[in-house]
């Protein structure tokens, strides 16, 4: 994700209009995108990487980090597979296939696989969606107000005003942004 974007959202958000919070909101920023990542199961910059699956699953192996842009290359028991010798499902899954295209099985100990993760472009929504936990994140560590306000009054004799932020899930992430990011979400432990 592109972080100057996402602080220029962040700093919107929260009407800052100089530099003097660049260094403290970064920090926000970084907290807010991996966040992002960790609930998602998504990555969000690509990324070169090999995976190794020991005695895989008959019916495919699932690379762990997603989304996959690419597969550059596969070896079983270190002999490469010819392109054409895989197949990607949705979620990671990689299929082993026979020369005339159906799955196979792996038959081999060692398995591996290397890929391309990540998502370069980042959508506009997404950077909203992310700044705006980047300010949970600033409003809990004493930032400022950025939940809503209440008000409670007894009018001649108290009136009460508030900040409240709405609930999060685990993650930190604001509920109303978890709907949204549910979109993108992929099947995993998060």
């Amino acid at each position: 994700m592109d972080a100057t974007k996402i602080r220029d959202a962040l700093k919107v958000l929260l009407a800052i209009d100089d530099d003097a919070r660049d260094a403290e909101l970064d920090r926000y920023v970084s907290a807010a995108i991996s966040a992002v990542e960790a609930y998602t199961n998504r990555q969000f910059q690509s990324v070169a990487q090999t995976d190794r699956f020991y005695t895989p699953r008959r019916n495919g192996v699932v690379l762990p980090r997603g989304p996959v842009a690419s597969i550059e290359a596969i070896r079983v028991d270190g002999a490469a597979l010819p392109v054409g010798g895989w197949h990607l499902e949705r979620g990671g899954l990689v299929l082993r296939m026979s020369s005339d295209q159906t799955p196979t099985e792996w038959n081999g100990a060692l398995v591996e696989v290397d890929y391309t993760s990540g998502i370069d472009a980042t959508p506009g929504w997404l950077v909203e969606a992310t700044a705006a936990i980047a300010a949970e994140f600033e409003d809990k560590a004493g930032g400022g107000a950025i939940g809503s306000v209440k008000r409670e009054s007894v009018p001649g004799v108290f009136t009460v005003e508030y900040a409240t932020g709405g609930s999060t899930s685990a993650f930190g992430i604001p509920s109303e942004v978890a709907v949204l990011l549910e979109m993108i979400r992929e099947p995993g432990f998060a």
